[in-house]
């Protein structure tokens, strides 16, 4: 199996997660949160197949999911309301956040081994992409895990961008 068949099949795994997540999410928020986690993963899906097909167009990386993020956790944090429904959800936070943590690492070594200055710049580049994911998961993760804890003490120093 190729890097890319390799990358297209976990992209493929994690938006189908991140779909499959959304459902069982109780707030508003997070099931857009959800939405555009998935919809981000189908974007790299569609770059590296892009990079697998040697094709001179890659779709563009990234977004503005970030924004979207922070906005929902400020508004949250401001609104009072309990997160206590969300408690049964922390196990499939910390699951996505290791998928993250691996398809970051995934890129971040994938981008060592290819030769092709191009194809290295755009690994390196969904790397911190998946990193982002990382942190954003990692918050809902806390919210979710500790939420009195999260409230407290939440900065959204971990929301900003790498």
């Amino acid at each position: 199996m190729t890097i890319f068949e390799m990358a297209m099949e976990r992209e493929k795994v994690k938006e189908q997660f991140y779909r499959d997540m959304i459902p069982k999410a109780s707030s508003t928020g997070i099931k857009n949160i959800l939405t555009l986690l998935a919809d981000e993963e189908n974007k790299h899906f569609h770059v590296v197949e892009a990079m697998a097909s040697e094709s001179s167009e890659i779709p563009a990386i990234g977004g503005d999911f970030m924004d979207s993020a922070k906005d929902f956790f400020q508004k949250f944090r401001k609104s009072g309301r309990s997160f206590e429904q969300e408690k049964e959800q922390a196990r499939l936070y910390e699951k996505a956040r290791e998928y993250e943590e691996q398809a970051e690492d995934f890129y971040k070594t994938k981008a060592e081994e290819v030769s092709d200055e191009k194809q290295k710049e755009i690994l390196l580049l969904l790397a911190r992409e998946e990193h982002k994911h990382f942190i954003l998961m990692d918050n809902l993760y806390l919210l979710a895990s500790r939420p009195e804890q999260w409230l407290e003490n939440a900065e959204f120093f971990k929301l900003e961008e790498y």
